[in-house]
């Protein structure tokens, strides 16, 4: 297992470092928020990506749901239940 520094960062107005600080924890727990992106480091090598959650969940649910539906069109299926009546796959 490696070791990895992980930043988020993001311009805010305030009056204190303290509201800055409060604002920014805000953004980041918002279900709605799009505060997803971050900066890893592998410590050991110093290698650094930018990670987006957000595409990458979209990317990984996209995936799943093509691998569920076997990758294309389902042989015999039809949206309406029971045979298709046309005979058209």
């Amino acid at each position: 297992m490696a070791e990895y520094l992980v930043t988020w960062e993001i311009n805010i107005e305030a009056d204190t470092p303290e509201d800055a600080a409060r604002i920014a924890r805000q953004a980041q727990t918002d279900p709605g928020s799009y505060a997803t992106v971050f900066d890893v480091c592998r410590c050991d090598d110093g290698e650094i990506r930018r990670i987006d959650l957000t595409e990458l969940d979209q990317n990984e649910a996209a995936a799943a749901l093509k691998a569920r539906e076997g990758g294309g069109k389902r042989r015999g299926w039809w949206p309406f239940g029971g045979a298709n009546p046309t005979g058209n796959r």
